[in-house]
C-alpha cells in the first residue's frame, strides 16, 4: 500500500499510527537525505515494508518501483494539481 500525505508532520504522525498496529512502514520525504530516500524506497520495493508512506513533492506520485502496492490512499489533497499529475 502506497499512502500519499502532503506534509512530513503527518507522514510522523501516520507512520507511527501505522507502525501500532503492527505493520512495517517505509518513509520517503524532503526531510530525508539521498541514502535515506533510497533505503526506504529498497526496502518497499524490496518487500521489507508493507506500507510506503510519501509526500508527492518529494518524489511525485509517477516513481518507478511502487507497482507492488496493491493499492493507493491520498490521505490529505495536495495543494497543486500537478502533484497528481506526475
Amino acid at each position: 500500500m502506497v499512502v500519499w500525505a502532503s506534509f512530513r508532520e503527518e507522514i510522523r504522525a501516520l507512520t507511527d499510527r501505522i507502525r501500532s498496529t503492527g505493520r512495517t512502514v517505509a518513509t520517503y520525504h524532503g526531510g530525508l537525505n539521498e541514502k535515506e530516500r533510497i533505503e526506504s524506497l529498497d526496502q518497499f520495493r524490496g518487500g521489507q515494508a508493507d506500507v510506503f508512506l510519501a509526500t508527492p513533492q518529494s518524489c511525485g506520485t509517477g516513481i518507478d518501483g511502487l507497482q507492488r502496492a496493491s493499492f493507493e490512499i491520498f490521505y490529505s489533497r495536495t495543494y497543486s494539481l500537478t502533484d497528481y499529475l506526475q
